[in-house]
């Protein structure tokens, strides 16, 4: 009898300080939801798709995506793509629970992750290795 055995490649994610300042103010419980989303952004890059991820639509932004968490008391959106040398880069996040949906989109994520990507891609942006908080189960 044969046994193939099963190797995954991970895809390396970063994220920018503002990700990391936002992701900084969350419960425990959150940081451990989103960490869910993130571990299998890890695993599947950019082919991870609905109900976990979803291409921003209207967005300037080639490729911006979103990491979709909902839990009982937010509606988590995190912003990403993925860079020419195919790093998922974590932009922003925000909970548009209660938000009108086109100004959290307008306001708060694409003006944001539009100036980010611009600053990304100049390399003038500082870009770290996430730690990520709490455990996932």
């Amino acid at each position: 009898m044969s046994c193939n055995a099963y190797h995954s490649n991970m895809w390396n994610v970063l994220s920018t300080e503002e990700y990391l300042i936002w992701f900084s103010k969350l419960t425990e419980f959150d940081k451990e939801e989103i960490n869910f989303k993130v571990h299998l952004l890890e695993e599947f890059g950019p082919n991870l798709s609905r109900p976990h991820a979803d291409t921003l639509k209207g967005s300037k932004v080639k490729n911006l995506k979103e990491l979709r968490i909902k839990t009982d008391e937010h509606v988590f959106r995190v912003a990403y793509y993925f860079d020419i040398k195919r790093n998922g880069i974590l932009l922003t996040g925000g909970d548009k629970k209660g938000e009108d949906e086109k100004l959290f989109y307008e306001k708060k994520y694409l003006t944001i992750c539009l100036a980010m990507h611009i600053i990304v891609i100049c390399g003038m942006y500082y870009l770290q290795k996430n730690t990520w908080y709490g455990s996932r189960n």
